[in-house]
Parts: structure tokens; C-alpha cells; sequence
């Protein structure tokens, strides 16, 4: 069997809580052979030779979950209407550059210069 996945689910945006819905895709390849035997693997299902359905709920619910992304954020620039959340974006951007300033005049290791070790 080959299964394509191709969708979105419906989550929060990671960078700035908005609600979106992000694009998942994935293709899985998974074998079925006929055996008596019962040591199925992840790419690999035996059923037996009077089995008369196959229940795969379970595998299309784990490719899925294989599928989805780590983080939650996609390129929604492109979009229109945006489902950005931009007073949060703009907040997180006043930020990182406050951080940015503040790395740049402090520097934590200047104190350290004039220590002397004793071995």
C-alpha cells in the first residue's frame, strides 16, 4: 500500500497564537503479506489467510502524527487575510531588538579579565 496524507489541522500558531491551519503531506509505503505468522513490524503487516477485514485506523492515525510538524508556524504572509495575530508579532519584534542592544552593551566577561587563578 502506498498512503498519501494530505491535509491540514486546525492549531495555534506558535510565533503569535493565532488560530491557523496548517498544511500537513507525507507518503508511506507499508507491505501486507499473507502469513500465519504475528511478528508485524512498523513497514510490515501479516495477516492471516482466513482474515477477512483489515482494521488500518490505527496506522493512518500514527502516519498522520508522523506528518505534522514539530513547530506549529508556517509562512502565512501569503494569505489574504493574514490570520497573523500582528500587535503580538510586533511586540515580539520590539523585544528581540531591545535583546539584541542589550547583548551589545553588556558584556558579562569583561569582569572576569582580572582574576588570577592559584594551581
Amino acid at each position: 500500500m502506498n498512503i498519501e496524507i494530505d491535509g491540514y489541522y486546525s492549531t495555534i500558531c506558535d510565533r503569535c497564537l493565532a488560530d491557523i491551519k496548517l498544511p500537513v503531506k507525507g507518503s508511506y509505503d507499508l507491505l501486507i503479506k499473507v502469513s500465519d505468522t504475528e511478528t508485524d513490524n512498523d513497514e510490515v503487516i501479516f495477516i492471516k489467510e482466513d482474515e477477512s477485514k483489515l482494521l488500518l485506523a490505527q496506522i493512518f492515525f500514527e502516519y498522520i502524527c508522523l506528518s505534522m510538524p514539530w513547530i506549529n508556524v508556517y509562512e502565512c504572509e501569503n494569505e489574504n487575510p493574514a490570520p497573523c495575530n500582528t500587535e503580538i508579532l510586533k511586540k515580539l519584534n520590539e523585544t528581540s531588538g531591545k535583546m539584541d542592544e542589550s547583548k551589545t552593551d553588556d558584556n558579562i566577561w569583561e569582569g572576569l579579565k582580572g582574576i588570577q587563578l592559584d594551581n
